[in-house]
């Protein structure tokens, strides 16, 4: 992706290093690695199923946060 595109959660316009693909939807969205930012992204880098390193975006987070809380599966986000 060298081109801007959306981001498909706050649907503003953006470009790598500043998107990343949600591993779990396929989505791109705005990823913020610097955690003294004041802005918190739409997304997060997160350790998941087999405790791999990946990034998701909030809505997807929300849906692991959700299904772990229930007994799914379980995710960490670092946000």
């Amino acid at each position: 992706m060298s081109e801007p595109t959306r981001c498909a959660v706050c649907h503003e316009p953006g470009t790598p290093p500043d998107l990343a693909e949600c591993a779990d939807c396929g989505k791109w969205f705005h990823l913020v690695l610097d955690v003294r930012s004041p802005d918190p992204g739409c997304g997060a880098a997160t350790f998941g199923g087999n405790c791999g390193f990946s990034f998701a975006c909030n809505p997807c987070i929300e849906v692991a946060e959700a299904e772990a809380a229930t007994g799914g599966r379980w995710r960490s986000a670092v946000r």
